[in-house]
C-alpha cells in the first residue's frame, strides 16, 4: 500500500509538471530559490482575551478561504512532504518492572531515558499487549509453554498506540472522517459527524476532523480488560510522550468552520465555536481555556497546535494545556521540556525555509508552559534532528537551495525533509562559532548544518554552529549523545561525520567515515560503539546508485577523529527492508546481553527487477537476531512473522516487532506472536490473532 501511495503521488506530481511546461510556464509555480534568511519573527504572544482570539480566528479563517486551494489544506498543501518518521533510541530493557519479575526483557525503544512514548506492541515481561485495528489484543508471552491469548477488547475506533501505566493500559485512539472532496463538519467530541462541504486535510495526514480518545484499560483480569476511564478531546493525534506521571499530548486542531464558508458566516462565529471541546462523560467541556491560546508574532494561519496535560493515573484530569495558533511538526521532550517546531506555509503561502523551535518547559505541576522561541535555517529529518544537553538545544538541518511543492527534488522512497516554518534569527546568528562569516562565506547549494541554541529570556538564540556539511548531499540520520553528534548523508556513498559539540559555542566536526551504502538509524552500544540499521546500494544499469538490500553495519568510534567500521552485513537482496527505517520503536536491543533483534523483510539476493520480469515475493518476514559484541555481530537465528494472508496469496502486515523477555525471541505483528528460545531458534511456538479486516 505504501508503495502504491508513492507511486500515485509520484506521478500526480509529474502530471501538474507536465501541465505547467505544457502550458507554457515550466517550472513556474512549483520551483522556488531557498531564503534561508527569510524575514519574520519565530516568538509567539499570549492573547489578552477570548475576543482577542475570536478576532484573531476569524481574520486568519476569512484570509486562508480567499486564498482557495493554494491555502493550507488546498490542493498544494495536500502535496507539502511528510515530517519523517523514522525515529531511534536508547533505553530497550527493564528488569524487575511487572510485579516480582527479574527477567530481563525488551521495552519500547526511546529516545531519551524517562520520557517514554507510546508504540502499537508493548511488552511488561509476562504478557504482550498489541493494537490490531480497533482491537486491543493480550497475549500471554511467558512461558512459551503457556502462550496464548488472553482476552481482547473491541472499541470500533482504531488504535493509534499504547500506553503501559499503573498496571493499567493507555489506549490512544483516533477516529477520522479522511474526505478530500466531500468533507464533514469537525467533530466536537463525543459529536456525531455530518455530511458537509470540502474538508480540508493537512499534511502529514492529518484529517482535521478528527477526534482523539484515551482509554485507561483495567488489565488486572487480562481475560476481562475493562475500560476503567475515557476522554474524548477534539482534534488530531500528531505525537505524545510519557513522563514524570503526566501523559502529554499533541494535537493539530481546526476549529469548526460553518456549513457555508465565506466571511459574513465566519463573522458570525462565537468563542464557543471556535474552542476545543473534551468529554469524560458529563458532556463537552472546554479543553483549552483563552488565557492559554498564543500566537505567533508572524501570522500563521488559524489551525491551531494544543499541548494538552493529562494525569496518567487518571486520564480524564487535565493538569494544563497550551494551544498556539500555528501548524505542528516534529516533537521533541526532554525529561524538563516539549519543543514544538512549526512546518506549515506562511500566511501568504510561502515555501519556508527555516525552521521555528518554541520550547514548552515543564513546570513543577507537569505542565508544559511556553518559555522561549526561536529559529535555524533548514529543515528537521525528525525527532532525532533535536536533542537538549546542558540546558542547550542542538538541532541538525538540511537546507536545500531548491524547492519542489515546499521539499527537495526527491522522488521515491527515502527522499526526506519537511516543509518548515519562516522566521527571524536572533542576533547572535551572524557570527559563526568557529570562523567570522561573511555573506559571500554562506553556502548557496543544500547543505547539512548543526546549530547549537540557548535560551535566553523570552528567546532561543544560536549560539555555534557548524555548516556548510555534506554539501550536495542528503541527510539521512542524526544522533545526538552528550557532547558529540553522528549524523549520516548519503549521495551515492554513505558518510558518517563525528561532531565535537563539547565547546556549545564552538561546534566541529572531527571525524569521517565513508562506506557504501547508508544508515538511516543509529543506535548506541556502550561508549564506543554505533550499531546502524539501513540500506546497501548498487550500480543500476543505466549508472547512478540505487538501493539494494538492508544493511547492518557496526562503527567504532573510541577515536572520534578515526571513526572505524567494525563488520557491515548486506543483508537480503533489492527490496529488502526494516521497519527500524520507519520509527525507532522496531529496534530492539538488550545491551546487557548484547542482544539485538531487527523485524525485516528480506528479498532474494539473486532478485533482479531491472532484468526479472516476473514479481518475486520475500524469502523470509520477521525478525533477525544477533549476539553484538565489540568484534561484530554474530548471527543466532530467525524467528519468521505471523502474517495474514488473503485469498490470493497476498499477504498484509501493517507492522512488524521485535521482542526479547530471558532467552526467547519474539517476532510480533498484529496478526500474531511467533517465540523460539535462543538456544534451539527451529522450534518456534506460534499464536495467531484473528482478525475480521486484513
Amino acid at each position: 500500500m505504501k508503495a502504491s501511495l508513492r507511486a500515485t503521488a509520484a506521478w500526480l506530481i509529474l502530471g501538474v509538471l507536465g501541465l505547467a511546461t505544457v502550458g507554457g510556464c515550466p517550472g513556474w509555480p512549483f520551483f522556488q530559490p531557498a531564503s534561508p534568511s527569510t524575514t519574520g519573527d519565530a516568538g509567539l504572544q499570549r492573547f489578552t482575551s477570548g475576543d482577542e482570539l475570536l478576532n484573531y480566528f476569524k481574520q486568519q479563517a476569512t484570509a486562508s478561504i480567499s486564498r482557495g486551494i493554494s491555502g493550507p489544506g488546498g490542493f498544494l498543501d495536500l502535496l507539502a512532504p511528510a515530517a519523517a518518521g523514522a525515529d531511534a533510541g536508547i533505553e530497550t530493557s527493564n528488569s524487575g518492572a511487572s510485579g516480582d519479575q527479574t527477567t530481563a526483557f525488551s521495552t519500547t525503544n526511546l529516545q531519551e531515558t524517562g520520557v517514554d512514548e507510546s508504540d502499537v506492541f508493548k511488552s511488561d515481561g509476562t504478557n504482550f499487549y498489541i493494537a490490531q485495528g480497533d482491537t486491543l489484543r493480550i497475549v500471554r508471552a511467558t512461558p512459551t509453554s503457556e502462550m496464548r491469548e488472553l482476552g481482547q477488547l473491541k472499541f470500533g475506533d482504531r488504535i493509534d498506540s499504547l500506553y503501559l501505566f499503573g498496571g493499567k493500559v493507555i489506549v490512544l485512539l483516533e477516529k477520522n472522517n479522511f474526505v478530500l472532496m466531500a468533507g464533514v463538519t469537525p467533530t466536537t467530541a463525543g459529536a456525531e459527524a455530518t455530511a458537509d462541504i470540502a474538508s480540508p486535510m493537512m499534511w502529514p495526514p492529518y484529517d482535521v476532523r478528527a477526534t482523539v480518545s484515551v482509554a485507561a484499560v483495567d488489565v488486572s483480569d487480562p481475560a476481562n480488560p475493562a475500560v476503567a476511564a475515557r476522554n474524548d478531546l477534539d482534534g488530531v493525534l500528531v505525537s505524545s510522550r510519557l513522563t514524570n506521571g503526566h501523559l502529554v499530548l499533541v494535537l493539530t486542531y481546526e476549529p469548526s468552520l460553518p456549513t457555508v464558508v465565506a466571511p459574513l458566516s465566519i463573522a458570525t462565529m462565537s468563542l464557543t465555536d471556535v474552542l476545543p471541546k473534551m468529554d469524560v462523560g458529563q458532556g463537552p467541556a472546554v479543553l483549552v481555556p483563552p488565557e492559554d491560546w498564543y500566537h505567533p508574532l508572524s501570522p500563521d494561519g488559524y489551525f491551531a497546535t494544543m499541548v494538552v496535560t493529562l494525569d496518567a493515573a487518571d486520564v480524564t484530569t487535565v493538569v494544563g494545556s497550551t494551544a498556539v495558533m500555528a501548524g505542528a511538526g516534529t516533537i521533541y521532550s526532554s525529561t524538563e521540556a516539549l519543543y514544538l517546531t512549526d512546518t506549515t506555509y506562511d500566511e501568504n503561502n510561502s515555501f519556508r525555509e527555516t525552521t521555528a523551535i518554541h520550547k514548552l518547559a515543564y513546570n513543577e505541576q507537569g505542565v508544559a508552559e511556553y518559555v522561549a522561541s526561536g529559529s535555524v535555517p533548514g529543515r528537521l529529518l525528525n525527532q532525532f534532528s533535536l536533542s537538549e544537553f546542558g540546558g542547550n538545544l542542538r538541532v541538525a538541518t538540511q537546507v536545500d537551495d531548491v524547492r519542489f511543492f515546499g521539499g527537495p527534488i526527491l522522488f521515491g522512497e527515502g527522499a526526506v525533509g519537511i516543509a518548515v516554518a519562516e522566521a527571524s534569527m536572533s542576533s547572535s546568528d551572524a557570527v559563526t562559532t568557529q570562523t567570522a562569516q561573511t555573506a559571500a562565506d554562506v553556502p548557496t547549494g543544500p547543505y547539512n548544518a548543526v546549530y547549537v541554541v540557548a535560551p535566553n529570556a523570552d528567546k532561543l538564540d544560536v549560539v555555534g554552529r557548524l555548516e556548510n556539511i555534506a554539501p550536495g548531499e542528503q541527510l539521512y540520520a542524526a544522533r545526538f549523545l552528550d557532547k558529540h553528534a553522528f549524523l549520516v548523508t548519503f549521495r551515492q556513498i554513505d558518510p558518517l561525520f563525528v561532531l565535537d559539540l563539547t565547546d556549545p559555542n564552538s561546534p566541529k566536526s572531527v571525524g569521517e567515515l565513508t562506506i557504501p551504502g547508508y544508515s538511516d538509524y543509529l543506535h548506541p552500544y556502550g561508549d564506543n560503539l554505533l550499531i546502524g540499521v539501513g540500506r546497501s546500494t548498487e550500480t543500476s544499469p543505466w549508472g547512478g546508485v540505487v538501493r539494494n538490500g538492508l544493511q547492518l553495519s557496526l562503527f567504532d568510534v573510541s577515536d572520534w577523529t578515526n571513526p572505524t567500521l567494525v563488520q557491515q552485513l548486506d543483508l537480503g537482496g533489492y527490496g529488502s527492508e526494516s521497519d527500524v527505517s520507519v520509527t525507532h520503536k522496531a529496534f530492539t536491543f538488550l545491551p546487557d546481553q548484547g542482544l539485538l533483534a531487527i523485524p525485516a523483510v528480506l528479498y532474494p539476493t539473486g532478485y533482479d527487477p531491472y532484468i526479472d520480469s516476473v514479481y518475486v515475493g520475500p524469502s523470509f518476514d520477521g525478525a533477525l537476531v544477533y549476539q553484538v559484541s565489540p568484534t561484530g555481530f554474530a548471527a543466532k537465528g530467525r524467528v519468521s512473522s505471523v502474517v495474514y494472508t488473503d485469498a490470493y496469496g497476498m499477504t498484509y502486515v501493517q507492522w512488524r516487532r521485535a521482542a526479547f523477555i530471558g532467552q526467547t525471541a519474539y517476532a510480533v505483528t498484529s496478526d500474531g506472536v511467533r517465540a523460539a528460545p535462543l538456544a534451539d531458534m527451529d522450534t518456534p511456538t506460534t499464536v495467531t490473532l484473528a482478525s475480521d479486516t486484513p
